[in-house]
């Protein structure tokens, strides 16, 4: 989870400049803080049932029927479960950081 903030240290150690953002929105800092927020969330929160839902009973099906109307491909997105949800968020993270 912490590609991001390992490639910022790894371009400083080749480059001698330490960047702290992607553009002006993420960077390093926002990512560690995104974790630990994550990690807090995750203690006072019943894991077992909290991931497990179906990502159509956490977003509306309006917002999730737009994207499957767009990519027919997508039409199994109100059956997938919300972990299964964010390890594809964070592939596609990790896709747009090497591209």
């Amino acid at each position: 989870l912490q590609y991001s903030f390992f490639m910022a240290q790894w371009e400083e150690y080749y480059t001698g400049i330490l960047p702290h953002a992607a553009g002006n929105y993420c960077g390093v800092t926002e990512v560690n803080y995104g974790l630990a927020l994550l990690t807090l969330t995750n203690v006072f929160i019943d894991r077992e049932n909290f991931w497990k839902r179906p990502l159509q009973d956490v977003f509306p099906l309006s917002a999730i029927s737009f994207v499957m109307d767009s990519i027919p491909a997508f039409d199994f997105l109100p059956s997938l479960q919300l972990k299964h949800f964010g390890v594809l968020l964070w592939a596609a993270m990790i896709g747009c950081l090497v591209m």
